[in-house]
Formats: C-alpha cells, sequence, structure tokens
C-alpha cells in the first residue's frame, strides 16, 4: 500500500542531532536511575519490539500446550503511532520521573506548535 512507504521523518537536520541528543540523554538518565523495567523493550539496547512479542508468543504457546488450549494470536500495525500520544500526558510522566529544569523545558519547546 502507498500509504506504507512514507518518510521516517520530515525534521530537519538540526532537528535530528536535537532528537538524538535529546534520547542519548533521556536514555542514560532512565538506565542510570534503574527506571527502564524489564519488560520494557522499545529503545533499550539489545531489546526490540519483535524480541517482545517473540518472548509473548512463545510464553503463551507453552502455556496453552501445557493446559492442551488452542491459541490464536493477532497482530495490529499502529501506524504513526507516536503521532497519537498525548503530548500533554507524556511532560506529566517525564515530570514525574524527575526530568525537570532545563531538558523538560526544551522537551516542552520541542512539542509546542507541532503536527
Amino acid at each position: 500500500m502507498p500509504t506504507n512507504y512514507r518518510p521516517i521523518s520530515v525534521l530537519t537536520y538540526l532537528s535530528k542531532i536535537f532528537e538524538k541528543v535529546h534520547y542519548t540523554r533521556l536514555n542514560d538518565y532512565f538506565t542510570k536511575s534503574n527506571l527502564m523495567g524489564q519488560q520494557q523493550y522499545t529503545f533499550c539496547n539489545n531489546h526490540s519490539t519483535s524480541l517482545a512479542k517473540l518472548q509473548t508468543c512463545m510464553k503463551t504457546l507453552s502455556k496453552t500446550s501445557i493446559k492442551k488450549l488452542t491459541s490464536c494470536a493477532v497482530f495490529l500495525d499502529l501506524r504513526k503511532a507516536f503521532d497519537s500520544v498525548n503530548r500533554s500526558k507524556l511532560l506529566t510522566k517525564l515530570d514525574h520521573y524527575g526530568v525537570r529544569g532545563n531538558a523538560f523545558k526544551r522537551r516542552q519547546s520541542h512539542f509546542s506548535n507541532r503536527k
């Protein structure tokens, strides 16, 4: 389907650099503060959403096999999922987890008037 072949990002180079620096700092902060749970797969080194799906499927198949039950899987493609994130809730969560000061203000500014 042609709509699936959209650009990954339409940000300027300066914005891409900003995103990378901010991601690295947030990731380091969350990792060092031990705020990333064991079930967190996205944006973690050596983890992926594919690994999460595989582990979940294997656990479910194993449990249902032992109980001699039938299994079924449904996979959804949530295109443009980040576009649907409630940014005010995301900012509230960042504040809750200790992201404050200039880092918080930069993220808040980055989210304002974005489409």
